[in-house]
């Protein structure tokens, strides 16, 4: 028998290397699948959210929420993420400079593929040149109506008084979120049509001038606020662990609004500390109380 070496006119050949062979294994992950490890995913396949408000808190909730299996999440931040905030955000360096709302519907996709993301793209209260463009507030109006839960996560007290207003006038529940400067803890916080709202939260704060005093936030007084480089407003200084509890609160407030088979909330009103009266860290002490509507709020509650 010639050798390789005689057949190819001289030219000694290597002998072809034989595909690899893998044996894949099958997974399940259906809806079926992964309700069978819950107690509410079946119960928010149906369910839909309007999220406002991407940054630590939101992103955290966000991912979340489609986790726990609410069926439709809409993702409203104008923003773009900023790998800087990294330390403290969902987000990592692969979305650097990225939408925000872009960013987290590819990730909210891989870690839940069965909620339906929608990501418009604008600024609360952002001008429409020559009067072109979605009307942000028509849009708001139009989807509050149509969404069983706002969640708010913008920290800013003027937008979540305007967001409180719509839900109200749509009889929409809705939970708000935030932290303060230190991340020392944080408020939860749950507007109903027959609850308090936004404005009932306002004049309750305003009732204790003692910022220390619940429902204040807590906060460091002595540290800071930080203008990183690059960066147009003023930013908090804190871990990023302990923000996601409060963040992880606000969706157990927002689950127990949305899913039949989970626990009803009988506070309105969560300040979560992360600090003892010395100072040292504690896994979250949380002072929960249910208030009435407050007797200075004009705003338009429906009887209980």
């Amino acid at each position: 028998m010639a050798s390789n070496k005689k057949r190819n006119g001289g030219r000694t050949t290597q002998p072809k290397p034989s595909t690899p062979r893998r044996l894949l294994r099958g997974f399940r992950a259906g809806p079926g699948d992964l309700a069978q490890r819950s107690t509410v995913f079946a119960d928010l396949q149906d369910r839909s959210v309007l999220l406002i408000g991407l940054g630590n808190l939101g992103s955290t909730s966000a991912v979340q929420l489609g986790r726990e299996g609410v069926g439709a999440l809409s993702l409203v931040d104008f923003d773009y993420y900023d790998p800087a905030t990294g330390v403290r955000h969902q987000l990592d360096l692969r979305a650097a400079g990225l939408p925000k709302t872009q960013a987290l519907t590819e990730q909210i996709q891989w870690a839940a593929p069965h909620t339906a993301v929608e990501t418009p793209q604008f600024r609360l209260g952002m001008a429409r040149p020559n009067g072109e463009g979605p009307d942000t507030h028509d849009f708001l109006v139009d989807t509050i109506a149509a969404t069983d839960l706002v969640y708010d996560a913008t920290a800013d007290r003027g937008v979540t008084s305007y967001l409180s207003d719509l839900a109200l006038a749509a009889d929409t529940p809705m939970i708000s979120v935030a932290t303060a400067n230190g991340t020392l803890g944080g408020r939860i916080a749950r507007f109903e049509p027959t609850g308090i709202c936004s404005d009932c939260l306002d004049w309750y704060l305003i009732d204790q001038p003692d910022e220390t005093s619940w429902p204040h936030l807590p906060s460091d007084p002595e540290l800071a606020l930080v203008q990183p480089a690059g960066c147009g407003e003023l930013t908090f200084v804190g871990t990023g662990f302990e923000p996601a509890v409060i963040a992880l609160g606000g969706v157990q407030a927002a689950i127990a609004v949305l899913s039949p088979a989970y626990p009803t909330a009988d506070w309105n009103v969560a300040v979560v500390t992360m600090r003892d009266s010395d100072g040292s860290p504690i896994p979250g002490n949380t002072d929960n109380r249910r208030l009435p509507t407050h007797t200075s709020c004009s705003a338009a509650h429906k009887p209980s």
